[in-house]
């Protein structure tokens, strides 16, 4: 099987939706003997910072000398992004071959996109002889594939509302979804979420016997400052302490103000992890200074893209995209561009959105946070029409223009920015994915 085959066949299984449910992935996992149970797990659930949160997790591992299979979603401009090992995408021959394998009984189960793409991850991690994999989900958390691991540890990060259709119209009942990772006598540590998620999930734990750890009283950010080596004013570096140790003068490779408490999320997880076996025996440990490479290099050992990512055009001009994709989301990046001081007039947005999101609040965000606004579609029969977008914003007093694709805009916006401004690319993966190949011609390197 090619390459493009195989994609061309994972893409096909889309039709069947979104099942959640685990009897697939288990006769799946049975069929291969099982191959998710050999190697320890970090299982990452959450509504926004969970790839952040997983590719910090997995830096550190990486850094202290392990190696390391990483699974996230969705994938911004090639499916191989989603299955690493050390940071390196599946190679095109080895994804071919898994597919093909696994193809027949994805065909009889008519299993998922998501569940084929889950087997086809769990397997190269054992081929590969992983010693952690960080794996996480990719919706919900109770039902979702991803379910059948055993993990060392869960890692919930912070929880908003999101994909309400499916997980539940409040926080408690998303929440509720989320903690469908806690394992009996497994560890949980959770992110700083809202009052009644946080009850929830402190609930499930307790009745299923696991360790509850809260980041909010286990971690202290003690001092925050600019990075004024770095030519990005992005990049912060701040003092870490937890109730383990004290981290001083930890540099954030990953930009944006709210990757703070994702990094603390992640440092925390790891000394969680620290003197634990995995199932060939390996005694975890983690080193002061695998903790600071991880922190630093994450973005270089992961390849993690897409979160308050910044680069600079040839004229000067800043570019950021971002995977923001709900209002949660959405009110976190303005906030960081506020810390980058650039006045909100000077910004342009390319902005495009799935039409099953929160657009009706997350549009009036945009008032006073932008000067101008280019409104997309991506390439996906769930995008809402860049006219709908475009119409919203100008009700909201946002200077609205739309493009005919991604593309389109992406150049439109970049061919009038001005030395001293700032274009923003954000709604959806689907948007920072087509924007990228557009990008990348224009930014310096």
């Amino acid at each position: 099987m090619r390459y493009r085959d195989a994609c061309d066949f994972l893409f096909s299984l889309e039709r069947f939706g979104i099942k959640l449910g685990l009897k697939n992935i288990a006769r799946l996992c049975a069929l291969w003997g099982e191959p998710q149970k050999r190697y320890a797990v970090v299982h990452v659930a959450g509504t926004n910072g969970k790839g952040s949160t997983s590719s910090v997790i997995a830096a550190i591992a990486q850094a202290a000398g392990y190696r390391v299979g990483l699974y996230t979603s969705p994938h911004l401009v090639d499916f191989r992004e989603r299955i690493r090992v050390n940071g390196a995408p599946i190679p095109a021959r080895r994804l071919s071959r898994c597919v093909a394998e696994v193809k027949p009984a994805v065909r009889v189960l008519k299993a998922t996109f998501f569940e084929a793409a889950t087997i086809v991850a769990f397997r190269y991690f054992a081929e590969e002889e992983v010693d952690i994999a960080v794996v996480e989900t990719g919706l919900g958390g109770r039902l979702d594939a991803t379910n059948v691991v055993s993990p060392a540890l869960s890692v919930i990060t912070h929880i908003a509302l999101d994909h309400t259709d499916m997980l539940g119209g409040d926080l408690r009942s998303i929440a509720r979804e989320k903690g469908g990772i806690i394992k009996p006598s497994v560890p949980v540590l959770i992110g700083d979420s809202p009052g009644g998620a946080e009850r929830e999930l402190e609930r499930i734990a307790r009745s299923r016997g696991s360790e509850f750890h809260c980041v909010r009283e286990e971690v202290v950010l003690r001092a925050t400052r600019p990075d004024r080596k770095r030519r990005s004013c992005c990049e912060t570096v701040f003092d870490l302490g937890t109730v383990a140790a004290e981290y001083r003068g930890l540099r954030s490779g990953l930009r944006g103000g709210f990757q703070r408490g994702n990094t603390a999320l992640a440092v925390r997880a790891v000394e969680l992890l620290d003197g634990r076996a995995t199932p060939a025996g390996t005694r975890l440990k983690f080193s002061r200074a695998a903790v600071y490479r991880g922190v630093r290099e994450a973005a270089l050992l992961t390849g993690l893209r897409g979160r308050f990512e910044h680069h600079r055009l040839a004229n000067g001009a800043g570019v950021i995209i971002d995977v923001a994709h709900n209002p949660d989301a959405i009110h976190t990046l303005i906030a960081s561009l506020d810390e980058l001081g650039f006045p909100p007039k000077k910004r342009l947005l390319v902005f495009g959105v799935m039409k099953d999101k929160d657009y009706g609040s997350m549009i009036p965000l945009f008032a006073h946070s932008f000067g101008s606004l280019v409104a997309v579609a991506a390439k996906t029969e769930r995008s809402l029409p860049a006219s709908v977008v475009a119409e919203l914003a100008r009700e909201w007093g946002v200077e609205s223009e739309e493009a005919a694709s991604v593309a389109a805009g992406t150049r439109n916006a970049t061919a009038d920015l001005p030395p001293d401004g700032l274009l923003v690319v954000t709604g959806s993966h689907y948007v920072v994915g087509e924007a990228i190949p557009v990008l990348e011609r224009m930014w310096e390197t």
